[in-house]
């Protein structure tokens, strides 16, 4: 769905001249760092993401700078983008999309793609212009939120999931938010812990949860 990809650079655009002024009011800067994996953002929307509707939808809170702030592909890493696209020649890694590839390859990449459509509430990254720490969606002034949750809206309209499952308590609210208000029309699963809460607070128990992962991916597939 080379579209998708084509989507998602006009929306920084118009994301980015719409707040980038008014998020640096408030030391908030938006991850710029993708649009330098341009190419290999529209080679992975051409080998993975088909137009199958049904599928399950993986929904992440927004990428953060290690990961899928480089890259441009959600909840995926420079190390794992390699494996996926034999023209990437970068190994920078990061734990919580470590995490997630060991998931995608317990499915198989291609069966894991074929019924799974990952993404973020919000399509792009923030950190802190003064620390350079991540910042999350929900720490955004809500006018700027607003515009993320109808662009959301529209990427699932075009989806059409049987099932959205959301990969954190803040997501989760979101969507759960959305639906009640009658703008968000899917069925939204049971939640997942994040990738990124797993890594930080259960790693020795890493295993467990890939397989957590795995099983319910599975059994919905």
């Amino acid at each position: 769905m080379k579209n998708l990809a084509e989507q998602y650079f006009k929306d920084y655009e118009e994301f980015n001249n719409s707040f980038s002024s008014e998020l640096a009011q408030n030391d908030i800067i938006v991850l710029d760092s993708f649009l330098k994996n341009q190419n290999n953002i529209a080679k992975y929307y051409e080998r993975y993401v088909s137009e199958k509707p049904n599928k399950i939808v993986l929904c992440g809170l927004n990428p953060g700078r290690f990961g899928a702030g480089l890259t441009g592909v959600p909840f995926i890493d420079f190390k794992s983008l390699s494996e996926m696209i034999p023209e990437v020649d970068r190994q920078e890694t990061e734990n919580s999309a470590q995490f997630f590839f060991e998931v995608i390859k317990k499915i198989g990449v291609e069966k894991f793609y074929e019924n799974c459509y990952v993404t973020n509430v919000s399509k792009f990254g923030y950190s802190r212009k003064s620390s350079s720490k991540n910042v999350n969606y929900p720490e955004l002034p809500e006018i700027a939120q607003n515009w993320l949750f109808q662009k959301f809206i529209d990427e699932m309209n075009l989806i059409k999931p049987k099932l959205i499952i959301p990969l954190s308590k803040n997501v989760e609210g979101t969507l759960k938010m959305l639906s009640q208000n009658q703008q968000l029309n899917f069925k939204i699963g049971d939640r997942l812990n994040h990738p990124s809460w797993i890594m930080i607070y259960r790693q020795k128990d890493e295993n467990k949860w890939i397989k957590k992962y795995v099983d319910r991916i599975s059994e919905l597939s």
